[in-house]
């Protein structure tokens, strides 16, 4: 019971010490003092002001015996109230409280029910955390309920031509819930739309505004191509970078705002490749890659991009694995994978190969949409099976599917007896809108 309480009063220890503090150094105020009033306020405040603390029902678990002198404590320590929150409990299986109830179950709502009692006798206030853990959810949340993503994928057609074929499902979330077929149990088309393929952007481009935000003097960039290493997704052959360009801009990152400063070639090998320039000032940098003549693929991968001061720091690097003030990605126009899988972000995270380390295209360079009602919404020509059936129109079309389903996240550290799904009324956009649809500035 002693290491239940130690558990149990872990977060409260600071506040409760503040008070103590305060009670045993209190003086009798003075009081021609015109600040006294002010004073009797802090040493001796009415109910509504006092501090209030997280309780915790660790593992759903409540010593109905112990509750009453435990909140005698508080409440003489100064605490005026209690937020209940039940949830899992970490650490060593000695140390851990046993399991309690279901979360909001009829005996659960029992001990909320004593801590309520008990909590009255001392006039504190009393509030109730709604959910088992974090993030909100619960067992009882159905896959339609739950947090969703958006994923699409894409086809290419030709017209005039009808088409009448079924659409694969876009790669989602591998927690996903699945059916017997291994199809979402719960999915949505949100949106089917044709793009006319006209005219691509030039390569594929991510753009850096450097740490934090400042100028910096800049003469070095190491890039590293990737080892996919998942053959059965890409091929066996390489899809190594070759060209690329480097872009420097002091005031913003408009494309009219930047100057090139050096193009040119990867040699087809992992290793760290060093190109070095005459020092410059930059406040945004612009990496650009151009597609690989060299490959069968329309794909591209890069392991690793780093750009150097003239001081020998890396200005790129995440703040998530290097320094806190590192450089932000303020733009990117592609990425192939979602959930940290082959997305632009692993070009700056330290790690050079595998799909958890490397960035891959999503195919060409995007393309450029001259006129937004050029795109055509067709999802009424999906049916309910994921059959499309359109009459293709004269010239070549990009069909994108966007579809909605669950992440599969569940509670983070629960009540045992009450894990579950979490829950959202938003739609996280885990990946770029197409990005086709924003390049307009590049008319």
């Amino acid at each position: 019971m002693k290491n239940h309480l130690r558990q149990l009063l872990i977060i409260q220890f600071s506040i409760i010490g503040l008070a103590c503090i305060l009670s045993t150094n209190a003086q009798i105020p003075d009081q021609t003092d015109p600040g006294s009033a002010l004073l009797e306020g802090f040493m001796n405040p009415v109910s509504s002001a006092k501090p209030s603390v997280y309780y915790l029902m660790l593992n759903g678990y409540l010593n109905k015996d112990y509750v009453g002198t435990e909140l005698e404590q508080l409440s003489a320590a100064g605490i005026g109230g209690l937020c209940v929150f039940d949830m899992g409990a970490r650490g060593a299986v000695e140390d851990l409280p046993p399991a309690g109830p279901k979360f909001l179950s009829e005996e659960w709502i029992g001990n909320f029910g004593t801590i309520l009692k008990e909590a009255g006798k001392l006039n504190m206030n009393v509030q109730l955390a709604v959910s088992s853990s974090w993030d909100m959810g619960a067992s009882w949340v159905e896959p339609d309920e739950a947090c969703l993503a958006l994923y699409h994928n894409s086809i290419i057609v030709s017209g005039p031509s009808e088409l009448n074929r079924k659409l694969t499902f876009p790669e989602f979330s591998s927690n996903a819930i699945l059916d017997t077929h291994g199809n979402p149990v719960f999915y949505k088309d949100v949106a089917i739309l044709a793009i006319p393929v006209n005219r691509r952007q030039i390569a594929h481009e991510f753009i850096f505004m450097l740490a934090p935000g400042e100028m910096h003097t800049i003469d070095q960039v190491v890039l590293h191509n990737c080892q996919h290493e998942e053959p059965v997704v890409f091929g066996q052959e390489p899809l190594y970078s070759k060209e690329f360009s480097i872009s420097v801009s002091t005031t913003d990152y408009l494309e009219t705002s930047f100057s090139e400063v050096l193009k040119s070639s990867l040699e087809q090998s992992i290793e760290p490749q060093h190109f070095d320039f005459t020092p410059i000032e930059a406040r945004y940098v612009r990496l650009r890659l151009y597609n690989n003549p060299d490959t069968k693929s329309d794909q591209i991968q890069l392991g690793e991009f780093e750009l150097f001061s003239v001081e020998g720091e890396n200005l790129v690097v995440s703040p998530r694995f290097g320094r806190g003030d590192g450089g932000m990605m303020v733009h990117f126009n592609s990425e192939f994978g979602h959930n940290d899988r082959w997305t632009a972000s692993n070009i700056v995270d330290g790690d050079y190969n595998g799909p958890d380390g490397c960035w891959a295209s999503e195919g060409l360079p995007p393309l450029v949409v001259e006129d937004l009602n050029s795109v055509l919404v067709i999802t009424e020509h999906l049916d309910k099976n994921g059959h499309l059936k359109w009459t293709v129109p004269p010239g070549e079309w990009k069909i994108i599917r966007y579809l909605s389903t669950n992440t599969g996240e569940k509670l983070k550290i629960p009540n045992p007896a009450s894990d579950g799904l979490a829950q959202t009324v938003l739609i996280c956009l885990k990946e770029p809108f197409s990005m086709e649809l924003l390049l307009f500035r590049y008319r």
